[in-house]
């Protein structure tokens, strides 16, 4: 079935961190796999369910309101018979000015891909675009996406390849084609920082000679023309380590999960650099480690407000394996 739970920081303590506070779980019947993706920004959240009994794939809206969501819409695949990947992935962007949702389906047009674009109208979300691989050959395309005010991007599920939209505020456009060094069918992690000048791309299942799944991040930044220039790849060191299965990029910070690191405990380093413009500029400052064995810290990433929060979907409790979520300030 799935389900999305919503927790709230209270601040108004001696920690800024914590506690968090539990809100609600939101479900909806005959789904599968609700929750597989989630996106929150202001009062509205987006969460997929790619599967359906019986139905199809959708994303469910809701809006907040008195302190707790309440569905407010849904969002299905336009064709029929059903799409069963629409949901895997989603993202959303709003401010005063702009409203952005992207729904990944990798599935979709013969197992190539696609991205559905909406923006809000009078309340509610109506389809703006639809966004496929300009390259052939391709197989996922919609896997993994990230959303930052006039930029799209999309990863596919192999190939290594991601894909850089933009839009003039009335309808999105390919911008250029990015090539990481990936292998395998794992998907791609994206994150591209609020500024939209700098771009992470993980992949957790690189390899290097006898290093196995050893994982990798390139980091790609505009040029003076507004274009995603050559990318900077960071290497994990040790074998099926994933580095790179989460990865956040803010300012002059770069973030990366290792869930496979100090026997699947896991854990997440933190890079900065002075000029983004050099390579090989990366310079390692921390590491936070987990001590559980088979935690998997760092599988996801999030970060906002200056909180960064580290996935734990492992972690081993008496009544069976849940998901935690680590919290640091920067």
């Amino acid at each position: 079935m799935g389900a999305a739970y919503v927790f709230h920081l209270d601040k108004s303590g001696s920690s800024s961190l914590g506690p968090w506070e539990y809100v609600q779980s939101l479900t909806q019947p005959n789904t599968e796999f609700m929750g597989v993706s989630v996106a929150i920004e202001g009062d509205w959240l987006a969460v997929g369910a790619p599967s359906q009994i019986g139905g199809k794939s959708s994303v469910f809206m809701y809006k907040r309101s008195g302190g707790v969501f309440v569905h407010a819409q849904t969002l299905t695949h336009p064709s029929t018979p059903a799409i069963d990947s629409f949901g895997q992935a989603v993202d959303m962007y709003i401010d005063a000015e702009t409203s952005t949702l992207a729904v990944g389906c990798p599935d979709d047009k013969e197992d190539s891909g696609a991205v559905y674009v909406y923006t809000l109208s009078s309340g509610e979300w109506i389809t703006k675009n639809t966004l496929t691989a300009t390259k052939t050959g391709l197989w996922g395309y919609g896997y993994s996406l990230t959303v930052e005010k006039d930029t799209i991007v999309v990863g596919t599920e192999t190939g290594g390849v991601v894909e850089v939209h933009s839009t003039d505020g009335d309808r999105w456009v390919w911008q250029n084609t990015l090539q990481v060094e990936c292998e395998g069918t794992l998907s791609l992690s994206l994150h591209l920082d609020s500024d939209r000048d700098t771009l992470a791309v993980g992949c957790q299942d690189l390899s290097a000679g006898k290093t196995r799944y050893a994982g990798g991040v390139t980091t790609f930044y505009r040029n003076g023309a507004g274009v995603f220039g050559s990318g900077t790849l960071i290497t994990g060191s040790k074998s099926y380590s994933f580095f790179g299965a989460g990865v956040v990029v803010t300012g002059s910070s770069l973030y990366v999960g290792i869930p496979g690191d100090n026997n699947f405990g896991g854990s997440v380093y933190t890079f900065q650099h002075n000029n983004p413009y050099n390579e090989d500029t990366w310079q390692i400052m921390d590491a936070e480690m987990c001590k559980e064995e088979d935690s998997s810290m760092g599988e996801t990433l999030a970060i906002d407000n200056g909180i960064l929060l580290a996935g734990m979907p492992q972690w081993d409790m008496e009544d069976g394996m849940v998901g935690i979520l680590p919290t640091w300030e920067y």
